[in-house]
C-alpha cells in the first residue's frame, strides 16, 4: 500500500513556486515570527501569500495535484472511496460511525462529480 503524506504549506510553496524555504521550530516562530515572515516573503517569487494560501486550501494537501493539475479533482475523487473507509475505521468504534455513512458520502461525491461534468 502506498502512503500519501499531506503537504504542509511550506512544502506546497516549495513545490509550486520552486522556492527554498527554511523549516523553523515552533518555539522560534512563537518568539519572533515577524523576521521569519519577512524572510519567507523575500524568498517567494510572488509575495502575495494569501493568494498562495487560498490555492493551498483548494488543492495543496495532496501532492498528486502537481502530477496533473487539470485532473486533480478526478484523482482526488478516485482516492476518496479508498481513503474514507480506511481512515474512518478507528472512529467507527469510538463514535458509532457505520459503513452506511461512508457509502452515503461516496454516493454524494460521485453525484457531485456527475453534476460537474454535466455543467461543464
Amino acid at each position: 500500500m502506498y502512503h500519501l503524506p499531506i503537504l504542509s504549506l511550506r512544502e506546497f510553496l516549495s513545490l509550486s513556486l520552486d522556492a527554498v524555504l527554511t523549516v523553523y521550530p515552533i518555539e522560534k516562530i512563537l518568539k519572533g515570527h515577524e523576521p521569519i515572515a519577512a524572510e519567507i516573503l523575500d524568498r517567494l517569487p510572488d509575495p502575495k501569500i494569501l493568494k498562495h494560501f487560498e490555492r493551498f486550501l483548494q488543492v495543496g494537501a495532496y501532492p498528486f495535484y502537481f502530477e496533473d493539475p487539470t485532473r486533480y479533482l478526478d484523482l482526488l475523487s478516485f482516492s476518496l472511496p479508498v481513503i474514507l473507509p480506511k481512515d474512518s475505521h478507528p472512529v467507527q468504534f469510538a463514535r458509532g460511525l457505520d459503513m452506511q455513512f461512508i457509502d452515503f458520502v461516496n454516493i454524494r461525491l460521485y453525484w457531485r462529480e456527475i453534476q460537474a461534468y454535466i455543467v461543464s
